[in-house]
């Protein structure tokens, strides 16, 4: 009922201790010890707490098979899909956090996060199963949510970026090659955001379908802007509501 972790409180970098082959990692994978400097004299060495490997995910990159019914030929192309992953753990208390970072063939770069570890468990009273789920004889599993937050960082082509969200609207006009009828075309509307307030979009709200950080100053081969698309595969809402005064000590969660 009081109780609200920030993990952040256990310095989740030097949390990061050894990998145990075929089971954190693949027994193939390379191993590669880490080095903590935060809140000692000299520094600290954990063993094997870093993990390189390939891994297949299981799903092609891309793939077509054409067929002709014209009587051309048939072909087939495609390329599995093998990624670079870095992974390392952090165990705050009770949780173990497994951090993937995956590099994909086509330039993609996913940062993940997984959970496991042993939940935070009270004692089972009467009305606890309106907070919760009986997980063992006398045990509940207490509901609660993790919110998970990244800085991340991008440099494309230096320093002077910019960031803009890309929604679809709706067009309605004359159909050219039959005057008499119109056409509802979807059309890319973009969004300038030149502030860090402008840029933050709040949990609850209607997100853009796109987010563009790019560099307005270099394009490619194509004349587009030299950049990447922010895919956000997975959001919390926020725990608490606003101006409660815990919720004050994590606004990022907004």
């Amino acid at each position: 009922m009081q109780t609200k972790f920030i993990d952040s409180g256990w310095a989740m970098g030097t949390s990061t201790f050894e990998l145990a082959p075929g089971i954190d990692c693949p027994e193939i994978a390379t191993f590669v010890d880490l080095y903590h400097y935060y809140d000692t004299d000299k520094p600290v060495h954990y063993k094997n707490a870093l993990c390189i490997f390939e891994l297949n995910t299981g799903i092609p990159l891309r793939r077509h098979f054409n067929t002709n019914n014209m009587g051309g030929y048939n072909f087939y192309g495609g390329l599995e899909n093998n990624v670079l992953v870095l992974r390392a753990t952090s165990t705050v208390y009770n949780y173990d956090y497994i951090w993937d970072f995956i590099f994909y063939q086509n330039g993609v770069m996913e940062s993940k996060v997984s959970a496991t570890g042993y939940i935070h468990a009270t004692f089972l009273t009467p009305n606890g199963l309106n907070y919760g789920t009986k997980v063992y004889n006398h045990v509940l599993g207490n509901l609660h949510t993790h919110l998970i937050h990244y800085k991340v960082d991008f440099d494309i082509s230096g320093r002077e970026n910019s960031f803009e969200s890309i929604d679809l609207k709706y067009v309605n006009f004359t159909n050219p090659w039959s005057p008499n009828d119109y056409i509802i075309q979807s059309k890319l509307h973009r969004t300038q955001h030149a502030t860090e307030r402008s840029a933050a979009f709040r949990f609850g709200k209607k997100m853009p379908r796109y987010f563009h950080f790019y560099n307005a100053n270099e394009k490619n081969k194509w004349g587009h802007h030299k950049g990447y698309r922010i895919q956000l595969n997975s959001h919390a809402h926020s725990v608490l509501p606003r101006g409660v005064k815990e919720e004050k000590g994590v606004t990022w969660s907004r």
